[in-house]
């Protein structure tokens, strides 16, 4: 598996800085959409997910 080198996509230093108070979590990027579907970038591949509940604007 190739790691994904986050910095070519967006990553900068202060989210780098950010993330270490979040360390049950890793870092992400929204690549694409889909209705309620996202994909997810992250440096070991692709997630899909969905944001749970109604966040739908009227």
């Amino acid at each position: 598996m190739t790691k994904i080198d986050m910095l070519n996509i967006g990553l900068t230093e202060k989210f780098i800085q950010e993330a270490v108070l979040f360390q049950w979590l890793f870092i992400g990027r929204v690549s694409a959409q889909s209705q309620d579907l996202y994909q997810v970038i992250t440096e070991k591949g692709a997630l899909t997910g969905e944001i749970p509940g109604n966040h739908h604007q009227a």
